[in-house]
């Protein structure tokens, strides 16, 4: 990973987790799902061979 996106990175995740953190608290959503939302949101997705 390039370092000079490194930080930018950082604060889009860190971003999006507080802004997850305070929607599913507003809408009373269960733990794990919520868990479960924000790992699909932030792990990110291997390519398949011959994908593009």
């Amino acid at each position: 990973m390039n370092p000079l996106f490194f930080n930018e990175r950082i604060a889009r995740i860190s971003s999006y987790t507080i802004r997850a953190v305070q929607n599913a608290i507003m809408t009373g959503k269960s733990l794990s799902s919520f868990i479960n939302a924000l790992v699909a949101k932030l792990v990110p997705r291997v390519n398949q061979i011959g994908e593009h």
